[in-house]
């Protein structure tokens, strides 16, 4: 650890930032389009995004009031509002990155698409609402640590949407309550980036252009969703069996979460030029990917795909060296956790190792971000 410290601060660390591409702006799309006229598309998705998470809280009002209400038996009870929302809200954020200068914007709604797609096989478990919520609020910590105006209105956007997504675990007056104030403000706000004539403060923010960039926070997205899936692992092993049992749905939020993982690699080479970066969160999703479809199958592939990566961070000689920690840790977690049917003993190792693992992406979410050169970035 001292090596890491020392290797990423001052200068090194502060070209490290750049180590993927000399030009720090993203790609830019759709330049032969005016300016004026982008500025209004921009202003009806961001609409319409905060529209779709409205409409999403007044769907789970309904189905609280007539539980089934949602769910369609021929899709073997699929929540439909989690399902279609979560898409459409997806579609917003990428044609957001796609049009520029609305960052926060679709960084925002593509972590909130994550929620109502979970919400699509695991709407019951209040543990993981509660992880959700977690989420949101280190988000809004992160969005903090910028210099852009922007962060207090989407930091308090993803404080209502944390304290939401922890409130749907109590089945009384304060669920009830929560949600409908939600719903109807980010209704509020619908109507004020759609319109442009509520100018408030906060509606103001979400309408303006800012100087963030997805080729630096891009990563955020990521390293969020290693977080939560190493502490769903951590809460997998640590909850009792009919817990566990309840989570064997858990799979399908983990192909939902490879899924966003490969598409977050993807729209970082496509939009934030981060070939690295990218690399790493592609790699990171297939190795979980083939860890899900069966293990029994492709025994030790993801532990050799993650060790792989790893060492080739570090042969790259590259200043940022704690990613390839992160790396290496899950791959020996993954190999320990293969090992406890014939080996209970190592189950403890195997819970720090993943511990260590979640510790190191909620820090590098930060380190992104928050532009301190004396931190190791990626």
């Amino acid at each position: 650890m001292y090596f890491v410290i020392t290797k990423n601060t001052g200068t090194e660390a502060a070209k490290a930032e750049d180590a993927d591409d000399p030009n720090e702006g993203d790609v830019q799309f759709l330049t032969s389009m005016k300016d004026a006229r982008k500025n209004e598309i921009r202003n009806h998705v961001t609409s319409f995004g905060l529209l779709v998470i409205a409409l999403f809280f007044v769907m789970m009002m309904i189905d609280a009031f007539n539980p089934g209400a949602a769910v369609n038996p021929e899709l073997t009870s699929i929540y439909l509002p989690g399902a279609l929302f979560g898409i459409f809200l997806l579609l917003c954020g990428i044609v957001l990155l796609i049009l520029g200068k609305r960052v926060m914007a679709a960084v925002t709604f593509i972590l909130m698409s994550s929620q109502m797609l979970s919400v699509t096989v695991l709407e019951d478990i209040a543990m993981l609402n509660i992880l959700s919520g977690i989420i949101y609020f280190i988000f809004a910590l992160i969005l903090m640590t910028s210099k852009d105006k922007q962060k207090y209105a989407f930091a308090i956007v993803n404080l209502l949407l944390g304290i939401t997504s922890i409130a749907r675990i109590y089945d009384n007056q304060i669920f009830w309550i929560i949600m409908a104030l939600s719903a109807v403000f980010l209704i509020w706000l619908s109507i004020a980036c759609g319109t442009g004539k509520l100018r408030h403060s906060i509606s103001k923010y979400l309408t303006e252009n800012g100087d963030v960039t997805f080729r630096r926070c891009g990563s955020v997205i990521g390293y969020l969703l290693l977080a939560k899936t190493l502490i769903i692992v951590l809460i997998y092993e640590f909850n009792d069996p009919t817990f566990t049992t309840i989570l064997d749905s858990a799979t399908t939020l983990g192909i939902i979460h490879v899924c966003l993982l490969v598409l977050v690699g993807l729209l970082l080479i496509c939009i934030g030029k981060r070939r690295v970066t990218s690399i790493f969160f592609i790699g990171a999703g297939l190795a979980l990917a083939l860890d899900l479809i069966s293990p029994e199958i492709f025994g030790y592939l993801p532990v050799i795909l993650l060790l792989v990566l790893g060492i080739q961070n570090v042969l790259r000689k590259d200043p940022r060296i704690l990613p390839s920690f992160l790396l290496i840790g899950d791959a020996f977690a993954t190999m320990l956790f293969y090992n406890l049917a014939e080996f209970p003993e190592v189950k403890t190792a195997m819970l720090l190792l993943t511990l260590m693992c979640t510790v190191i992406a909620v820090y590098l979410s930060f380190a992104v971000f928050a532009e301190k050169p004396k931190l190791p970035l990626f």
